[in-house]
């Protein structure tokens, strides 16, 4: 049983993971620095700020890979507990 639990969390978290991947690259993001969406950043700016541009800019591009992470965060957390000893 306790090698089944094991294994149900890691095949959770290798699925969660896969998925965050599938939203980054869906989202039009790749791994070239050349198509890299600045735009996301600036829209709805009246003045420049870097610190808004970079954080916009990181919230577009990584937003299906958090909330993959955060959906696995609350799927381990509320399944019923696993003990490793």
């Amino acid at each position: 049983a306790k090698r089944t639990e094991v294994a149900d969390v890691l095949s959770q978290a290798l699925v969660h993971l896969w998925i965050g991947v599938l939203f980054y690259f869906y989202q039009g993001n790749s791994n070239s620095l050349a198509s890299v969406d600045l735009g996301a950043g600036y829209v709805g700016l009246r003045e420049y700020s870097e610190v808004k541009v970079a954080l916009r800019m990181g919230l577009h591009a990584y937003a299906g890979p958090a909330l993959a992470g955060a959906r696995l965060f609350c799927a381990l957390t509320t399944a019923p507990s696993i003990t490793w000893n």
